[in-house]
């Protein structure tokens, strides 16, 4: 079941979560969230990319697919000048550092409500 802020981005079939429009940012906690680096768009104030792999046994994101049942392999999001990549959000401090991946922490799929 999807609930709360995944429920406009998701769609169920078959038992699988399929991404709706993987070219589109998912909005958690007012930051764009992108199904992979080739799909990210820097916005303004955002100007460090992070990334998360996805493993493909992970608890929230191991059941999401494209349309086309390929798998996101990462997600991605950008953090201001001053914040850093941690976990699957941003933290304040360091800067000037682009394109980091993020550590083990909160879990997104958690927050959005993929179960």
């Amino acid at each position: 079941m999807v609930v709360g802020a995944a429920a406009g981005y998701l769609t169920y079939q078959a038992g699988k979560a399929i991404i709706r429009a993987a070219a589109g940012p998912m909005m958690w906690n007012n930051r764009p969230y992108y199904w992979g680096s080739n799909y990210y768009r820097q916005s303004p104030g955002h100007t460090n990319m992070c990334r998360m792999p996805i493993e493909s046994g992970d608890q929230q994101f191991g059941n999401v697919y494209f349309q086309d049942n390929s798998r996101p392999r990462e997600i991605t999001w950008g953090c201001g000048y001053y914040e850093y990549c941690c976990g699957y959000e941003c933290c304040r401090g360091g800067g000037a550092t682009s394109d980091r991946i993020g550590g083990r922490g909160t879990s997104l799929g958690d927050k959005i409500g993929i179960q």
